[in-house]
């Protein structure tokens, strides 16, 4: 009887490219190698070394393709005066029109400058995103890739070739006017946060806490509202300015937006067994229950793990119990650790909700 490893290996070793593909992609190669030669001398007058070429592959999705078939272009990593940078051009006919990131480093400065003179600020962080920076998945941190050419004075040409994104950070500093450094910059998509202090600022530090690259651009926010004073984001036309006010009841944190106003009180949560199945196996309460009232759109908890009992061996989170369309409902919230994992965190948005109850349970088994 085959076992799976070896019927894998058969497998694998009965597919594989056939001639004619690799013919083709070598094919790819070498005319992609001679296109991107061409392409950078005729946009920056200089003759650059070729120091690798990879053809573009399918991408077929969650499933792994052990043979994506080519796309006819290549990535061409290319080297001058010692700097490297990326070329990416059709391999399957002669041309001189492709995208590279050779200008790269000089626009991001010059956009830096730019931005700290608009706004008044000095960003601690700048992540930009502009170009077709989703070209090929293994272009190191695939960003920057233009056809046009920056001559010093088209940056807004250069970062509308395709819409840009803009994630920046700030400690203790008003957002209130960055609406002011969007429309400078024009349409794309943005996000300024400012938090409350160094030490915060460390512990979150990073724009992939973010959603620089999805939709929304702020969707990663909520977990690290305690941290953060304030916030602005613009998304094309959806704007959103964010002032958080950090309340603190029996030793757990929570953030609402200025005006809203939430109630807690200690309650009783039904038989822990409801929510086996639902996120916990073998429940147990590990933190007292509390009932919620507001008039908030969203509530975001913060939850100290030192204020919980057990060590969570099996797992912890926080849990809900609330009335909707007339239903009692159990459910295992959401949650997310911070940057340092001293808390859990989660966003409960209470419309539709009555009786809403939350409280912390620990799996057991």
């Amino acid at each position: 009887m085959i076992s799976g490893l070896a019927l894998l290996l058969l497998l694998v070793t009965g597919c594989g490219y056939s001639a004619e593909e690799k013919a083709a992609m070598k094919q790819y190669e070498k005319q992609g190698k001679k296109n991107a030669r061409e392409y950078i001398e005729e946009k920056y007058g200089f003759k650059a070394k070729v120091t690798d070429v990879t053809c573009d592959k399918v991408n077929t999705g969650p499933i792994p393709d052990f043979w994506p078939g080519p796309t006819g272009n290549v990535q061409v990593e290319m080297e001058y005066k010692g700097e490297d940078f990326y070329v990416y051009i059709a391999g399957d006919e002669e041309t001189i029109e492709g995208v590279d990131d050779y200008q790269m480093d000089e626009i991001m400065e010059d956009f830096e400058d730019i931005l700290e003179d608009v706004s008044g600020l000095k960003a601690e962080e700048m992540a930009l995103c502009y170009g077709k920076f989703l070209t090929m998945d293994d272009k190191p941190e695939g960003n920057g890739m233009i056809s046009t050419y920056y001559d010093g004075e088209n940056l807004d040409e250069v970062l509308h070739e395709q819409n840009f994104r803009l994630f920046c950070a700030y400690i203790d500093e008003d957002m209130s006017d960055m609406d002011e450094v969007a429309e400078a910059f024009g349409e794309g998509c943005y996000l300024f946060v400012s938090y409350n202090s160094e030490e915060d600022y460390k512990t979150c530090r990073s724009e992939s806490y973010y959603n620089l690259l999805g939709t929304p651009i702020q969707g990663d926010v909520d977990k690290n509202e305690l941290f953060i004073r304030e916030y602005y984001s613009l998304e094309y036309d959806e704007e959103e300015y964010v002032v958080n006010e950090v309340l603190e009841h029996d030793g757990f944190y929570y953030t609402v937006e200025d005006g809203s106003e939430v109630y807690f009180e200690e309650a009783e949560i039904d038989d822990p067994d409801n929510w086996n199945g639902r996120g916990f196996l073998g429940a147990e309460q590990a933190m007292e229950a509390y009932s919620v009232y507001t008039d908030a759109d969203k509530i975001t908890l913060y939850i100290p793990v030192d204020q919980i009992d057990g060590d969570g061996e099996y797992g912890w989170g926080i849990a809900l119990q609330y009335v909707a369309d007339g239903e009692k409902r159990y459910k295992r919230s959401l949650t997310f650790d911070t940057g340092e994992g001293d808390y859990l965190v989660t966003t409960i948005r209470p419309e539709g909700y009555t009786d809403l109850i939350f409280t912390v349970l620990v799996s057991t088994e």
